[in-house]
């Protein structure tokens, strides 16, 4: 008898970024409206998807930790902590929510518990995901002196790309209407 192989694994479910947005801004209340709102979730979307094309860091977790990462911060300035509410909070989600794989979301929650406190990741799609936040930070924050973890995040055409961005207050209106958001409602800092 002959033995047939086995069968491949499923491809991973999509991941709704509209769904997960809403419950993002839904944990985060005001503080989608603030410095590390909607806008700044946009931007380093847009960065870490650039940055995952070059690194090999997986997009998906790149893209949910995009609008993770800062959902769970009580004020705009120095917020400790938030970094690990916000692994709490990720790993809480319901896969019809966040359809990550058991390697997908071990890494997502480590990117979101470690991004805000200045180290450099060994893992690549966690030090992209660093990376792309990193490259967003505002330049007087102690982010933006921190140590690129990957070589696309210290490739000087791209910092200042997304220096450019950053300094020109850029509202990534494509990616937020893809979001079901309508970009003229959000402001620099987040909302209007």
């Amino acid at each position: 008898m002959t033995r047939r192989p086995p069968e491949p694994p499923p491809p991973p479910r999509p991941l709704s970024m509209r769904s997960l947005v809403a419950v993002a801004i839904g944990q985060a209340g005001d503080a989608a409206r603030g410095p590390h709102g909607i806008a700044h979730w946009a931007r380093v979307m847009e960065n870490g998807v650039r940055l995952a094309g070059l690194t090999g860091g997986s997009a998906r977790v790149v893209m949910a930790f995009a609008v993770l990462h800062d959902a769970c911060r009580s004020t705009g300035r120095r917020d400790p902590g938030h970094g690990a509410r916000a692994a709490a909070f990720a790993a809480s989600l319901p896969p019809d929510v966040l359809p990550l794989d058991h390697g997908e979301m071990s890494l997502l929650v480590e990117a979101c518990a470690g991004h805000a406190e200045g180290r450099v990741a060994a893992d690549t799609t966690i030090g992209t995901c660093w990376d792309a936040d990193r490259l967003d930070a505002d330049p007087g924050s102690p982010a933006a002196a921190w140590p690129a973890c990957t070589g696309a995040g210290a490739d000087e055409d791209l910092r200042r790309w997304a220096r450019r961005r950053r300094e020109e207050s850029h509202v990534p209106e494509e990616t937020i209407a893809e979001w079901g958001i309508d970009p003229a409602a959000v402001a620099v800092d987040g909302w209007r």
